[in-house]
């Protein structure tokens, strides 16, 4: 959320529109990785 409120405009709406792609890929890239995880045999 940093990097969104420092690379937009001084703008809620705009800082929301670029917050939540960045917050959404965080969040698959979470479950990518337990996805990935759970595929290799321990």
């Amino acid at each position: 959320m940093l990097v969104a409120a420092i690379i937009t405009p001084p703008d809620i709406m705009t800082l929301v529109l670029v917050t939540l792609p960045l917050y959404l890929l965080y969040e698959v890239s979470i479950r990518v990785v337990k996805w990935v995880e759970s595929m290799i045999p321990s």
